[in-house]
């Protein structure tokens, strides 16, 4: 529906140079950017309407919503809004909004920080999008670093490591306390669903810690509604105490 913002002018020579190896995939470059790519979709060409989310409708964010999809449409990336159904055979999918406790996700080239190396590596590689005209968002770009968040995770590459951000070490501990420090024999699915989401995620740090979480998903066939309540066993509880 909208026009590409990538400049075929400046990719054909590129693209030259890549047929020289692989011409299949050049030309399909060359096609996909010059009259869109197939998305290969198999099934029904029947259209398909979706109303958004209550996350995009609510007063709180509605406002937000339509100044991102604007922007969008400003800069080329996108088409409408439209009165008419464009195509009979539209697809529209719901949209909806999930917060982030981070600014968003950084993106950097591998190197040495302080390094020139490095630093020239992200400024080629940021020229040449720029002059092929892909997009780039620079609020999300980062320059040469050894520590950076990623998916939630924090990578440190001097020491190779994967850790944990420490906010989300004390939402699990908080948790846990709450169903050791009150004595309580019971929660609600709803409540044990979270604190298995969050060990879950910590697992992706300590695969090893999945064992100490087997008792506790065995736990939810307890329950059928989140807000049923679920006896936690003298065996769960000594899983949460280590």
């Amino acid at each position: 529906m909208a026009p590409s913002p990538v400049d075929l002018n400046e990719m054909a020579p590129w693209l030259h140079q890549y047929a020289k190896i692989n011409n299949r995939d050049a030309n399909y470059l060359w096609v996909g950017f010059s009259f869109g790519f197939k998305l290969e979709f198999q099934g029904s060409r029947t259209g398909r309407l979706a109303q958004n989310l209550r996350s995009a409708t609510h007063q709180d964010t509605s406002g937000y919503v339509k100044q991102k999809r604007q922007k969008e449409v400003d800069i080329g990336r996108m088409a409408g809004p439209f009165k008419d159904t464009p195509l009979d055979n539209l697809q529209v999918s719901p949209i909806g909004l999930v917060p982030k406790k981070q600014p968003g996700y950084g993106q950097h080239l591998g190197g040495t920080a302080g390094t020139s190396h490095c630093s020239d590596n992200l400024s080629g590689c940021v020229n040449t999008l720029e002059q092929l005209g892909v997009p780039i968002a620079h609020d999300k770009t980062m320059g040469p670093t050894t520590k950076q968040t990623f998916l939630g995770l924090e990578i440190g590459t001097n020491a190779m490591q994967i850790r944990i951000p420490e906010s989300k070490i004390k939402e699990a501990t908080r948790e846990i306390q709450d169903i050791l420090s009150t004595g309580n024999i019971k929660v609600t699915k709803r409540a044990l669903q979270s604190l298995i989401g969050k060990l879950y995620f910590m697992c992706r740090a300590i695969p090893m810690a999945r064992a100490f979480s087997r008792r506790l998903i065995d736990l939810l066939s307890k329950g059928k509604q989140p807000f049923h309540h679920i006896r936690i066993t003298s065996w769960v509880k000594e899983d949460l105490q280590m």
